[in-house]
Protein backbone atom coordinates (compact mmCIF):
# COMPACT_ATOMS: atom_id res chain seq x y z
CA UNK A 1 0.00 0.00 0.00
CA UNK A 2 1.48 3.40 -0.91
CA UNK A 3 1.11 6.69 0.99
CA UNK A 4 -1.72 7.98 -1.18
CA UNK A 5 -3.71 4.81 -0.63
CA UNK A 6 -3.08 5.04 3.09
CA UNK A 7 -4.54 8.54 3.13
CA UNK A 8 -1.24 10.17 4.04
CA UNK A 9 -0.94 13.80 3.01
CA UNK A 10 1.06 14.53 -0.11
CA UNK A 11 3.77 17.08 0.56
CA UNK A 12 6.10 19.06 -1.65
CA UNK A 13 9.78 18.28 -1.20
CA UNK A 14 12.55 19.47 -3.49
CA UNK A 15 13.73 15.99 -4.51
CA UNK A 16 10.36 14.25 -4.85
CA UNK A 17 9.85 12.14 -7.97
CA UNK A 18 6.21 13.27 -8.17
CA UNK A 19 5.91 17.01 -8.77
CA UNK A 20 2.10 17.00 -8.45
CA UNK A 21 2.09 17.99 -4.73
CA UNK A 22 4.48 20.86 -5.49
CA UNK A 23 2.36 22.01 -8.45
CA UNK A 24 -0.75 21.91 -6.26
CA UNK A 25 1.00 23.87 -3.50
CA UNK A 26 2.25 26.41 -6.05
CA UNK A 27 -1.32 26.85 -7.31
CA UNK A 28 -2.25 27.62 -3.69
CA UNK A 29 0.41 30.35 -3.53
CA UNK A 30 3.18 28.57 -1.64
CA UNK A 31 6.42 30.17 -2.81
CA UNK A 32 8.75 27.27 -1.98
CA UNK A 33 6.63 24.91 -4.08
CA UNK A 34 6.68 27.25 -7.08
CA UNK A 35 10.46 27.44 -6.78
CA UNK A 36 10.78 23.65 -6.67
CA UNK A 37 8.63 23.18 -9.77
CA UNK A 38 10.43 26.01 -11.59
CA UNK A 39 13.89 24.59 -10.89
CA UNK A 40 12.90 21.09 -11.92
CA UNK A 41 11.28 22.29 -15.16
CA UNK A 42 14.22 24.60 -15.87
CA UNK A 43 16.62 21.65 -15.76
CA UNK A 44 14.29 18.98 -17.15
CA UNK A 45 14.57 17.05 -13.91
CA UNK A 46 11.49 14.86 -13.53
CA UNK A 47 9.52 17.06 -15.91
CA UNK A 48 9.93 18.14 -19.52
CA UNK A 49 12.39 21.04 -19.83
CA UNK A 50 10.50 24.26 -20.55
CA UNK A 51 12.50 27.43 -19.94
CA UNK A 52 9.60 29.82 -20.57
CA UNK A 53 7.37 28.03 -18.06
CA UNK A 54 10.25 27.75 -15.59
CA UNK A 55 10.84 31.50 -15.81
CA UNK A 56 7.14 32.23 -15.18
CA UNK A 57 7.19 29.96 -12.13
CA UNK A 58 10.40 31.52 -10.79
CA UNK A 59 8.80 34.96 -11.21
CA UNK A 60 5.66 33.77 -9.40
CA UNK A 61 7.77 32.42 -6.53
CA UNK A 62 9.67 35.71 -6.47
CA UNK A 63 6.38 37.63 -6.21
CA UNK A 64 5.52 35.30 -3.31
CA UNK A 65 8.78 36.39 -1.61
CA UNK A 66 11.14 33.50 -2.46
CA UNK A 67 14.53 35.23 -2.88
CA UNK A 68 16.22 32.21 -4.50
CA UNK A 69 13.65 32.23 -7.29
CA UNK A 70 14.18 35.96 -7.83
CA UNK A 71 17.87 35.22 -8.35
CA UNK A 72 17.09 32.26 -10.62
CA UNK A 73 14.77 34.39 -12.77
CA UNK A 74 17.40 37.15 -12.88
CA UNK A 75 19.95 34.60 -14.09
CA UNK A 76 17.55 33.49 -16.82
CA UNK A 77 17.07 37.09 -17.99
CA UNK A 78 20.83 37.56 -18.00
CA UNK A 79 21.36 34.47 -20.19
CA UNK A 80 18.26 34.93 -22.32
CA UNK A 81 16.95 31.53 -21.21
CA UNK A 82 13.28 31.25 -22.18
CA UNK A 83 13.09 35.01 -22.73
CA UNK A 84 15.06 37.68 -24.59
CA UNK A 85 18.02 38.86 -22.49
CA UNK A 86 17.25 41.92 -20.36
CA UNK A 87 19.81 43.47 -18.05
CA UNK A 88 17.18 45.88 -16.71
CA UNK A 89 14.81 43.02 -15.75
CA UNK A 90 17.75 41.08 -14.30
CA UNK A 91 18.67 44.01 -12.04
CA UNK A 92 15.02 44.57 -11.06
CA UNK A 93 14.75 40.95 -9.92
CA UNK A 94 18.07 41.14 -8.08
CA UNK A 95 16.73 44.26 -6.33
CA UNK A 96 13.73 42.24 -5.18
CA UNK A 97 16.00 39.42 -3.97
CA UNK A 98 18.07 42.02 -2.14
CA UNK A 99 14.99 43.40 -0.40
CA UNK A 100 14.21 39.81 0.64
CA UNK A 101 17.64 39.49 2.27
CA UNK A 102 19.97 38.09 -0.42
CA UNK A 103 23.22 39.99 0.19
CA UNK A 104 24.93 38.78 -2.99
CA UNK A 105 21.99 40.01 -5.07
CA UNK A 106 22.40 43.40 -3.39
CA UNK A 107 26.08 43.53 -4.31
CA UNK A 108 25.51 42.57 -7.96
CA UNK A 109 22.72 45.13 -8.35
CA UNK A 110 24.85 47.78 -6.61
CA UNK A 111 27.63 47.27 -9.13
CA UNK A 112 25.19 47.66 -12.03
CA UNK A 113 23.84 50.94 -10.64
CA UNK A 114 27.35 52.22 -9.82
CA UNK A 115 28.54 51.55 -13.38
CA UNK A 116 25.29 52.22 -15.24
CA UNK A 117 25.46 48.73 -16.74
CA UNK A 118 22.05 47.93 -18.22
CA UNK A 119 20.36 50.44 -15.92
CA UNK A 120 20.66 54.19 -15.44
CA UNK A 121 23.67 55.08 -13.32
CA UNK A 122 22.47 55.88 -9.82
CA UNK A 123 25.17 56.30 -7.19
CA UNK A 124 22.66 56.79 -4.38
CA UNK A 125 20.89 53.51 -5.24
CA UNK A 126 24.26 51.77 -5.57
CA UNK A 127 25.29 52.98 -2.11
CA UNK A 128 21.99 51.82 -0.59
CA UNK A 129 22.40 48.38 -2.15
CA UNK A 130 26.01 48.19 -0.97
CA UNK A 131 24.85 49.05 2.57
CA UNK A 132 22.35 46.19 2.41
CA UNK A 133 25.00 43.81 1.06
CA UNK A 134 27.40 44.81 3.83
CA UNK A 135 24.70 44.41 6.47
CA UNK A 136 24.02 40.96 5.00
CA UNK A 137 27.62 39.91 5.59
CA UNK A 138 29.27 40.64 2.23
CA UNK A 139 32.77 41.72 3.27
CA UNK A 140 33.60 43.02 -0.21
CA UNK A 141 30.60 45.36 -0.05
CA UNK A 142 31.78 46.69 3.32
CA UNK A 143 35.26 47.25 1.88
CA UNK A 144 33.75 49.07 -1.11
CA UNK A 145 31.84 51.37 1.23
CA UNK A 146 35.06 52.22 3.09
CA UNK A 147 36.94 53.22 -0.07
CA UNK A 148 37.15 56.94 -0.73
CA UNK A 149 35.27 58.07 -3.84
CA UNK A 150 37.40 58.53 -6.97
CA UNK A 151 38.58 62.10 -7.60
Amino acid sequence: MNDVEAGAPRICVHDAKDLAPCSEDCDRGIAFACGVVAARIEHGDGAPKDLTRALRLHERACELREAASCVAAARMYERGAGVPPSRAKQIELLGTACALGDALACAVAAKAFANGTGVARDERRAADLLQRACAGGMATACEELERPPPP
